[in-house]
């Protein structure tokens, strides 16, 4: 059986031990972080209830919080029902804060509010369709204006969904949703599109599936 390592049994004392051996950097760490042997090569890993990332493990600066929609997405993915679970498992995402209630206060609207599913769409593949069809020309795009054309969309779904897979394929973009070379002909003769410019004018115009 291997040696078992002593290292800090909390990870204040192990955020304290490398704070005090000056150590700004991730690589820096990796490097260093024999000078003491307490410190685990995984901090991550050996802390993870209480880790908020390695640049806070460091002291190099405190986690940014979730804005207030990316916390409810957060908080689906994370199974989260309650306000009694979400006590339990927050710190699983070192983003969420504590009292999301202080933290988000102009926006809070209660836990009922900051939970609720059933007010978004809970299947990815419903979602995914439904922002196909409104023909969102970039992640920008959606996200500034989803949940004004309709509020059952998550502002950030990439954290809402574990089938999540990029966003050309939940908006549609890129390579895969280009129309094939004969629909593209028929649409543009169709539109009665003679030219060069006139083909240019229309695409910029049209949504993104013309080549």
């Amino acid at each position: 059986m291997g040696k078992i390592k002593n290292f800090y049994p909390t990870f204040e004392e192990a955020r304290e031990a490398c704070i005090r051996l000056k150590i700004t950097t991730v690589r820096e760490y990796k490097k260093r972080r024999t000078e003491d042997p307490r410190l685990p090569s995984a901090p991550h890993e050996y802390y993870p209830e209480e880790w908020r990332g390695h640049l806070h493990f460091i002291g190099q600066a405190e986690p940014e919080t979730h804005s207030f929609e990316d916390a409810k997405c957060a908080v689906l993915r994370l199974g989260i029902t309650s306000s009694a679970e979400y006590l339990k498992l927050y710190k699983r995402d070192f983003r969420l804060p504590s009292r999301p209630d202080q933290t988000y206060i102009s926006e809070w609207k209660g836990w009922i509010d900051f939970l609720d599913k059933e007010q978004k769409y809970s299947d990815y593949y419903e979602a995914r369709a439904i922002a196909r069809s409104y023909h969102f020309r970039t992640a920008s795009d959606y996200r500034d204006t989803c949940i004004d054309i309709d509020p059952r969309f998550y502002a950030a779904p990439q954290l809402a969904y574990k089938e999540w897979n990029g966003w050309n394929d939940y908006l549609g973009l890129g390579k895969e949703a280009l129309l094939k070379y004969e629909d593209a002909r028929d649409l543009v003769r169709n539109a009665g599109i003679t030219t060069r410019a006139a083909y240019i004018e229309s695409r910029e115009s049209s949504p993104p599936r013309r080549p």
